[in-house]
């Protein structure tokens, strides 16, 4: 039995508007009521796409970028490189518990997946073939547009209808996306409708109930 991993619809029924969720966190994240905030929630292994963030970064200065979550060395090694730049347009958060992620996804105008190629998971390893990313069904949840990396394994869930999709190291197609999604709010409302509709399956309840149902039907 293979299934995707799911999401806890009922902590996303009731999310705050952007700026609301903005005015709640903390003033350190510098999050400006009139930013356009394009945002990042997960881990920073490698090819998870921070390297990538960074490049939009760069090209897109008067767009903030959030990073919520991540391991200690990873979000510093992350940090460094930040500083390095010059980058004034990033915020990282560190470790995030899990029941408080729905109020960053929130405080964004678009949410990123960035994966590449070839993805790490914790224990090391490539599993860019079968990953199924919680932060997928928690994005389309939250009811923030999406751009996303068409790696096959995401497009079983996200398509054309729900999602924008790029290619993984297209810098100037992700750039160019995140810039129509500004320009375009009307693209991204018809975008995160549809993907807010499309996760009601994926709800952690459905994902168990499909199993038990598979089990039984085969015994």
């Amino acid at each position: 039995i293979v299934e995707p991993d799911g999401v806890d619809l009922v902590r996303y029924q009731k999310i705050p508007n952007t700026q609301d969720a903005r005015n709640s966190l903390s003033k350190s994240l510098l999050l400006q009521p009139s930013s356009f905030v394009v945002g990042y929630t997960g881990h920073l292994y490698p090819g998870r796409g921070s390297e990538m963030i960074l490049a939009m970064a760069v090209q897109l200065p008067d767009v903030h970028f959030l990073l919520v979550g991540g391991e200690t060395a990873d979000v510093n090694l992350v940090q460094q490189k930040v500083d390095g730049l010059g980058l004034k347009n990033i915020s990282l958060t560190g470790f995030i518990p899990n029941a408080e992620i729905a109020q960053y996804q929130a405080a964004c105008d678009v949410l990123l997946m960035p994966y590449q190629h070839k993805v790490a998971a914790s224990s090391g390893g490539d599993i860019a073939k079968y990953l199924s990313p919680m932060k997928l069904f928690e994005y389309m949840a939250c009811g923030r547009p999406i751009i996303a990396s068409d790696l096959p394994v995401l497009k079983e869930i996200l398509n054309p209808e729900n999602a924008i999709l790029l290619p993984p190291d297209d810098l100037a197609a992700w750039v160019s996306a995140i810039k129509e999604l500004r320009t375009n709010p009307e693209k991204g409302a018809v975008l995160a409708e549809q993907a807010q509709q499309d996760v009601q399956k994926y709800s952690w309840e459905s994902r168990a109930q499909n199993l038990i149902s598979t089990v039984h039907g085969a015994s």
